[in-house]
């Protein structure tokens, strides 16, 4: 597969999860954190008035996952928000899902 096609297929990927994630915007939010989205994200905390603690169905919480995914834009907007820097992922972290989290953050 060429540059080009990789490139299309991506981002035909990344509209159809943010399809089946508009009529959900908390799967929103946990999506524009992977892709660094930080506009569309804090729109949506905006609009929608969301928790900084809100946890997706890994035990992250928002500040968790923005780390994850190095975005640094995230981080900065929820520690103003006043998330909790301390709080961990609910379950253990290890090699593998650091592995997987890297590959995720990347993909999207």
């Amino acid at each position: 597969m060429n540059k080009e096609s990789m490139l299309f297929r991506t981002h035909e990927i990344k509209s159809n999860i943010l399809k089946k994630n508009e009529s959900d915007p908390k799967q929103a939010l946990f999506f524009y954190i992977k892709d660094d989205n930080f506009q569309k994200f804090k729109e949506i905390m905006e609009k929608k008035k969301f928790s900084t603690e809100e946890r997706d169905d890994d035990g992250n919480t928002l500040l968790n996952l923005a780390v994850q995914c190095d975005s640094i834009d995230i981080v900065d907007y929820m520690i103003n928000l006043a998330a909790d820097v301390n709080t961990q992922n609910v379950f253990v972290f290890n090699l593998e899902q650091t592995e997987y989290s890297t590959a995720l953050c990347t993909f999207t």
